[in-house]
């Protein structure tokens, strides 16, 4: 990292590589970060070596790499900067200035879903290519890399292999995140309410494809790209949703819920509320999940074994508001989510 041959950085260490805290900030009270915060010349955090590595580079007059991130986090670019920002304030101000005004963090997206893995999933190779791999990764044929046009020096010509480079990666950004994330959590949060096992057998649910596909309009409404754009995400994204060949667990997408919504679906309804769009589609899946988890059951009375933390389970248990359970600031947005989460779980 060090190397004056070095201009690019990549990392790729899933969300709970960063140690962040729930408002995606660095968690200083980490152990693991508070240990390489004492002894930073000798770093065991990704957060450390890249501050380490660029501090060896500002020392010997190097250019700084580019540091991009390629995990699913929305604005990851951005996340793993104010990270490496508020890491190296802790060490030296200094420091912290250089890599502000000198470094840079493209944001990307990555788009293309991977299930859970399968026993058949062994067999692909062999079967497909006749060779044989021990840990195989089936995911679906569609895939899109979007990266922001922003680097210290020299990169790869990427635009060659199919990925989009872009200086405004905003829309992207937007139709990923509300169009394939939050409306995977959607789904699962009506299907694991409804009893069906996985993702494509609830699409196949009339009631539930067509409510899917109201939902999107609402979305849409509420998001600031423009129709267009968004129209051809939907007709891409709803056969991606429907795929039978890619069978994916709506216990596995319904994993974590109270998390993403936070993280994908309170920004929907945030926008919803300053555009004028009904919350009402919007937050009748979250109602129906908290029912679920409530009750520990679906409608049918068939057990769902919810996996999301004990303070959330403990705090929908005993009949907390949707704003409480996730932890969001009072304000008037919030307000008026909570009074519609309240009337719908009442109403069920």
């Amino acid at each position: 990292m060090t190397s004056p041959s070095v201009h690019l950085v990549t990392l790729t260490i899933t969300q709970a590589g960063y140690h962040l805290d729930k408002s995606f900030n660095l968690d200083t009270g980490n152990e693991e970060s508070a240990q390489n915060l004492q002894n930073p010349s000798t770093p065991t955090t990704a957060i450390g070596f890249i501050v380490e590595a660029l501090r060896r580079r500002r020392d010997r007059s190097l250019t700084p790499f580019t540091t991009l991130s390629g995990d699913n986090l929305p604005k990851n670019g951005d996340i793993l900067r104010i990270a490496v920002l508020a890491y190296a304030e802790q060490i030296d101000p200094q420091l912290a200035a250089y890599i502000r005004d000198n470094a840079t963090f493209p944001n990307t997206v990555v788009d293309r879903i991977v299930p859970g893995e399968q026993e058949s999933d062994y067999d692909y190779p062999s079967r497909l290519l006749q060779v044989r791999d021990r840990s195989p990764i089936v995911t679906e044929p569609f895939w899109q890399f979007v990266v922001e046009e922003n680097f210290t020096s020299d990169r790869p010509k990427w635009e060659d292999t199919g990925v989009i480079m872009t200086r405004d990666i905003r829309p992207f950004l937007y139709l990923k995140s509300r169009f394939l994330n939050a409306m995977h959590s959607f789904i699962a949060c009506l299907a694991v309410r409804a009893g069906i096992e996985y993702m494509h057998e609830a699409m196949r649910v009339p009631e539930i494809n067509l409510f899917i596909r109201l939902l999107m309009e609402d979305i849409a409404a509420a998001t600031p790209v423009p129709p267009s754009l968004c129209e051809e995400y939907i007709d891409r994204v709803l056969p991606r949703l429907s795929n039978e060949d890619l069978p994916d667990s709506t216990e596995r997408i319904a994993s974590e819920t109270a998390r993403k919504i936070g993280k994908y679906i309170l920004p929907i309804l945030e926008d919803a509320y300053s555009r004028k769009v009904s919350m009402k589609r919007l937050i009748l899946p979250i109602a129906a999940w908290m029912l679920a988890v409530k009750e520990g059951a679906s409608e049918s009375g068939q057990p769902y074994h919810v996996k999301d933390t004990p303070s959330v389970v403990t705090a929908i248990g005993e009949g907390a508001a949707i704003s409480e359970i996730l932890g969001w600031e009072n304000c008037e947005q919030t307000q008026v989510i909570t009074q519609v989460a309240s009337y719908l779980i009442n109403r069920s």
